[in-house]
């Protein structure tokens, strides 16, 4: 059975039809949000996705992650997703650009292009 990081890998880019809330944040967060995220890869995205709405919505940003967390497929358990919305909340991080799934979908010219894109972060 192929794993979901290697579905993805298959998709066209242009054939993605990308939820408009998420338009003005990275593409690969974009492509996972509207694809699924890869298989053991909760944690990292969720992480990347805290930082992309922290971003955006600078006082509301745990809700928003926290309802993200809710719509997905596989959502993490209050205590993973507590240590995450904490981590994010301690310090700025930049977006992990070199870290999979990430890297895997890394569409940087774009993402200079968006909102809330890496803007010179990585």
């Amino acid at each position: 059975m192929p794993s979901k990081l290697a579905e993805i890998e298959t998709v066209d880019e242009d054939d993605v039809e990308i939820d408009p809330t998420y338009a003005d944040g990275p593409p690969c967060l974009q492509y996972m949000h509207t694809l699924g995220i890869p298989a053991g890869t909760r944690n990292v995205v969720l992480f990347n996705f805290a930082i992309y709405l922290q971003k955006k919505y600078p006082d509301d940003w745990k809700a928003e992650l926290e309802k993200l967390n809710r719509g997905l497929d596989n959502p993490l358990g209050a205590a993973e997703f507590l240590r995450v919305m904490k981590s994010v909340s301690d310090k700025k991080y930049n977006y992990q650009c070199k870290t999979e799934p990430m890297c895997s979908f890394c569409n940087s010219k774009a993402c200079k292009k968006v909102k809330f894109g890496i803007s010179g972060d990585a």
